[in-house]
């Protein structure tokens, strides 16, 4: 189960990162509110075409991956009472909804590409009101795993870090930080990365935890600090996964690019999907870079991974048994 934003994601196709006034980096996720938003709208609808509109944030992203794969799931999280909440849930099929509420207006990430760059920029807004209670904390020691991904107020993340603090020793906690996260570093992090069992992260993420260029020296570090599974996405690099065993060095799979947003979060399900069925590392990561492949390939969920994507890596393992 999943406790993170739930976002309206807007995605626009542009032919460059720079609007007019405001340029935004390749690769980089910011924070704006709807003025900005509303205010950048006009610009794009004269300078790009909006290739897609659903659901999104990252912790959703992956739980609703989970679900298609044949996984119950369930959710924790905030959207408005607007008609952008409505898309959200349906985007959402197959997931538990019982414990989101709806407050406000819905949070929105604006999802820039352009050829093969990518930037966002997220206006959180029901999401700044998620607070954790009782019957969240009964609901979530339900699920074997709990996966959380970033927030942007402060408080939000004081709600995770609580949760985080009540699961039952028996329940797995996988975390994706997220450059919003990252850009706080570990100290501010650190109640959640020492009761993580699994790191997601990508290159840029992992420097700004460690303030370490080179990939590997910073995912041993993370390793070594407590977190007994790190697994750092390289983009076209493939992947580096530490952990007890060792160090695991992943190939990327090529794909035609169409939209990479959420390819992080599908590698994360691909992985906690093998974990849940007790997988090696490699295969868990295997899997994890094959549906991010698949997602990439297409506009926001489109493209996302279902359960015949699991039986085929499960025949494809038992092959590479049978050569061995």
């Amino acid at each position: 189960m999943g406790i993170g934003a739930l976002n309206l994601d807007l995605i626009y196709q542009v032919s460059s990162l720079s609007l007019g006034d405001r340029a935004f980096k390749p690769g980089a996720e910011t924070f704006g509110t709807s003025r900005q938003l509303s205010e950048l709208i006009p610009k794009l609808g004269q300078r790009g075409e909006l290739r897609g509109c659903g659901g999104g944030g990252s912790a959703a992203n992956t739980i609703y991956a989970l679900a298609r794969m044949g996984f119950a799931t369930g959710f924790v999280g905030v959207v408005g009472e607007d008609e952008g909440a409505d898309i959200i849930l349906k985007g959402m099929k197959g997931v538990d909804l019982q414990r989101v509420r709806r407050q406000g207006e819905s949070g929105v990430c604006l999802s820039l590409i352009a050829e093969e760059d990518r930037a966002l920029m997220v206006c959180p807004n029901a999401n700044d009101r998620l607070v954790i209670n009782e019957h969240d904390i009964e609901y979530v020691n339900r699920f074997r795993l709990v996966h959380m991904s970033s927030l942007v107020a402060d408080e939000g993340l004081r709600q995770q870090v609580k949760a985080a603090k009540r699961l039952s020793d028996q329940t797995i906690l996988s975390f994706a930080p997220g450059e919003l996260y990252a850009r706080r570093g570990r100290k501010a992090l650190r109640s959640l990365l020492e009761r993580s069992d699994v790191l997601f992260v990508n290159e840029r993420e992992v420097w700004h935890l460690t303030g370490k260029k080179d990939e590997l020296e910073a995912v041993e570090e993370l390793h070594e600090e407590g977190v007994s599974t790190v697994a750092c996405t390289l983009g076209g690099k493939g992947s580096l996964v530490m952990t007890e065993q060792g160090l695991i060095k992943v190939p990327a799979i090529k794909a035609e690019v169409v939209d990479k947003t959420g390819g992080g979060d599908v590698y994360a399900a691909g992985f906690l999907a093998g974990m849940l069925l007790e997988w090696k590392p490699r295969d868990c990561a295997r899997f994890g870079a094959k549906v991010a492949a698949k997602s990439i390939g297409g506009v926001g969920r489109s493209a996302y991974p279902e359960e015949k994507d699991v039986q085929d890596h499960v025949r494809e393992m038992k092959g590479r048994r049978k050569e061995c």
